[in-house]
């Protein structure tokens, strides 16, 4: 396959109009088939593409991308303008004379004389890395159509993610009814809890401290429409062969906490059969906003469906997760939105997938922070809208996109490592990427979207194809699941 490999590192950002982070972007296709040493510079012998664009009346930006030989493929970021003496210096270091197939890489570095750049000025260093020997460059490491324009969306209004409730984990036992699972035996100290065989019902809201197992049984909560639900596992084990472990049909809001040090596994089986109008196709399935948190560990298993779904909101605030799906491992359908959390992922579709068909304002992912190993058979990491990650670390391969949205997305922080059969990170419509540590390992393309922004954060992108292409969105590129 053909790869090439690009870092962005510190990327520029300036003001314009007092409205910080602008990026421009035009990229154009050169390869060059020859085997020869180079220099900086671009001369006659190379392919160059040069595209300058006004960001604002005092300064301008400007983008190169060159195939400088088989091995190296260079995109070189240069800020300058007649008014303001920006230019690339480099030392011996960083910048050999020499360029040949033994170097590592070599860089550029953007520096300022002007004392009157503005504040927001960062350098910006690119470094290109050879390719094996034997492996050519014959697609641009940049393509597409112009960005350009002002950061000035960052994505979702975050004052109000998650809940005071969604975040307590310091709960008070002493006003918590109890369930004791047992298989033909379980009781409770609470007559808001129906028990049939091994069919657990709770009807009533407030706080239940859950321990026992069930081999073959149900925890269902379906109370009044305004009751808000919590249970405490510890220690619990529930397998439904036929069915959900936990089933929410109906409340306003419930809460899975684990207690601290607690192991819970809550488990499906091979099918699932109809018990009611609803479809109910995962080992943890909720009709209502469904929060999951706690200092304990939860291991889900479902071999024939998803594994923890909510038609509604689902928030995860803290931790520990084993999932293993046959379909999607974390859905939500509104949104879902992950605080904290150490998770580990495989799934026979998607690792997290957010949809909602009914409202395109809905279907939204948002991760604050959290660490997530994703193993997806689809893709990594799905929203119908938006997606938002603001830190976090994430790994994540999958066999279709590592991170595709059918709207826009933002990469506001966190160190994200991808290795996809198809593009690192997909975006319908914008990818903006503001910070952190963004990686792809492996990608047919390594970031696409309809327009990209990038005005911080260090990106290396290995690709069999264009490593950054605006080309635009609907997304066909290089992918196709097989029989």
């Amino acid at each position: 396959m053909k790869y090439k490999q690009l870092i962005l590192m510190t990327i520029l950002t300036c003001s314009i109009f007092g409205i910080a982070g602008c990026y421009a972007m035009q990229a154009q296709s050169g390869s060059q088939t020859g085997s020869q040493d180079t220099q900086a510079a671009v001369s006659s012998e190379y392919t160059a593409a040069l595209t300058q664009a006004a960001v604002s009346s005092e300064y301008s930006a400007a983008l190169t991308q060159a195939a400088v030989s088989s091995e190296y493929s260079a995109a070189l970021i240069q800020a300058g303008s007649a008014d303001n003496d920006l230019t690339f210096s480099y030392t011996e270091e960083n910048m050999p004379a020499e360029v040949n197939s033994n170097d590592g890489f070599f860089s550029f570095t953007s520096a300022s004389s002007d004392e009157n750049q503005p504040g927001a000025f960062t350098p910006v260093t690119v470094s290109v890395q050879p390719a094996a020997a034997s492996e050519t460059l014959e697609n641009s490491a940049v393509s597409g159509n112009t960005v350009s324009g002002t950061i000035s969306d960052t994505g979702l209004d975050l004052t109000d993610q998650f809940s005071n409730r969604d975040l307590n984990i310091d709960w008070d036992l002493s006003e918590a009814a109890s369930i004791t699972l047992s298989d033909s035996g379980t009781t409770s100290s609470t007559n808001a809890v129906s028990i049939n065989g091994d069919i657990i019902t709770i009807t009533d809201e407030g706080t239940y401290y859950v321990t026992g197992s069930l081999s073959n049984g149900m925890l269902i909560v379906n109370a009044d429409k305004s009751d808000k639900v919590r249970l405490i596992l510890d220690g619990v084990s529930v397998h439904s062969e036929t069915s959900a472990a936990v089933y929410v049909l109906q409340a306003d809001k419930v809460f899975l906490s684990l207690a601290d040090g607690s192991s819970n596994e809550l488990s499906a089986g091979n099918t699932f059969t109809a018990i009611d109008e609803n479809n109910i196709d995962a080992a943890i399935y909720s009709k209502e906003d469904l929060t999951l948190n706690g200092n304990g560990s939860l291991t889900v298993v479902s071999p024939a469906g998803h594994g923890i779904v909510s038609k509604d909101d689902l928030v995860i605030t803290s931790g520990n997760y084993t999932i293993e799906s046959m379909k999607n491992a974390i859905a939500g359908k509104d949104s879902v939105r992950i605080a904290d959390g150490n998770f580990t992922i495989t799934a026979g579709k998607d690792g997290i997938h957010a949809d909602n068909d009914d409202d395109e304002s809905l279907g939204y992912l948002y991760v604050e922070d959290g660490s997530f190993v994703i193993n997806a058979t689809e893709k990594g990491v799905f929203s119908n809208s938006l997606i938002q990650i603001t830190g976090g670390n994430f790994n994540v391969t999958s066999k279709d996109d590592s991170v595709h949205t059918n709207g826009s997305a933002y990469i506001n922080g966190g160190t994200i490592l991808l290795s996809s059969g198809d593009d690192g990170i997909h975006a319908d419509n914008t990818l903006v990427v503001t910070g952190g540590s963004l990686q792809v390992a492996s990608s047919y393309e390594g970031l696409e979207g309809e327009t990209i922004d990038i005005s911080g954060g260090v990106i290396d992108i290995t690709a069999s194809d264009d490593g950054i292409n605006a080309a635009g969105g609907n997304d066909s590129s290089g992918f196709a699941l097989g029989g």
